[in-house]
Order: structure tokens, then sequence, then C-alpha cells
């Protein structure tokens, strides 16, 4: 894994961590339990979901 683990912002991507799935902030450690890989999963065909099949 980059960065040791640690979840590291750019300049190129606007990242907000209220509005993200797993609410991790710049600067945590990045550690997914079940479910924390699971949310964000759904999330993501949710979204697919709602811009191709609509």
């Amino acid at each position: 894994m980059n960065n040791g683990g640690i979840l590291r912002g750019n300049n190129i991507v606007r990242y907000i961590p209220a509005d993200s799935v797993v609410k991790l902030k710049i600067g945590d450690r990045i550690r997914l339990t079940a479910g924390d890989f699971e949310r964000p999963s759904a999330a993501f065909f949710v979204e697919l979901e709602r811009r191709f099949l609509s």
C-alpha cells in the first residue's frame, strides 16, 4: 500500500471527509472492516444504477 497506509490529500481531487462513505480524514490510517468495505462498494453500484439504468 502506498503512503504507509495513511490517507494523503492532493491538489487535484477535492476530498471532503464528511461527504465520503467511510469518513476517513486526511492523515488517518486506512483500515477498513468488512462493513467499511461493503459500504463503498454498495454505494458504487447504486451510483452506477442511478446513472445508467434510470
